[in-house]
């Protein structure tokens, strides 16, 4: 599902789901990889836990304004 955005004009933009598109694995990494830039490591968890969060937490079921 994309979500929509509005502009101050009230002109609608689709915004594709591209985080879903990704597979789990390179979000997985992209994130270590926020965490590390960040200096966050220590907040680094397990990728199973991250794959638990990621099929619990859809990103289409995330709605825009």
């Amino acid at each position: 599902m994309d979500g929509e955005i509005r502009f101050d004009t009230g002109e609608p933009l689709q915004i594709p789901n591209l985080l879903r598109l990704m597979d789990d694995t390179r979000i997985i990494y992209a994130y270590e990889a926020h965490l590390e830039e960040e200096g966050l490591e220590d907040l680094k968890m397990s990728h199973s836990t991250y794959r638990r969060i990621l099929h619990r937490c859809r990103a289409d079921h995330i709605y825009f304004l």
